[in-house]
């Protein structure tokens, strides 16, 4: 896996398929009364060596505080939840997010429990994903 930008953008983009993008962003908003419970089979994480996740955590953290990395003013609320997923030819890495206090913090992404209490509000492709 190579390392991730540090000059990524988020972007909004109409598709059917989020997923079929080769770098993308999924935005969850907390819904209060949702209390769904799915069941199903987690994919085993991709191994990414320790050194290049800790960039990579590094560069993501800098740039979601920076004003500008969406390209829509996105109102985040405590408890909402952005995952950012990257493909590289050795496999997919997946971040995990939940914004509170004003910030956003690591969180682990598993796909099937953050959809108990959160719904998809918002998607896209991330830009210069990758450092070159």
């Amino acid at each position: 896996m190579c390392v991730v930008s540090d000059k990524f953008k988020l972007c909004t983009c109409k598709t059917a398929d989020v997923e079929r993008l080769c770098h993308y962003w999924i935005f969850y908003r907390q819904a209060q009364d949702k209390n769904e419970m799915i069941i199903g089979t987690i994919q085993p994480p991709y191994y990414l060596d320790p050194a290049v996740d800790a960039i990579n955590r590094e560069h993501i953290l800098a740039r979601l505080r920076e004003v500008d990395a969406f390209d829509v003013a996105l109102q985040p609320a405590d408890g909402d939840l952005l995952v950012l997923s990257f493909q590289a030819a050795d496999g997919k890495v997946d971040y995990g997010f939940e914004y509170s206090a004003g910030c956003w913090r690591e969180k682990e992404y598993n796909s099937l429990m953050w959809l108990w209490h959160h719904d998809e509000e918002m998607f896209g492709k991330i830009r210069n994903a990758l450092a070159r």
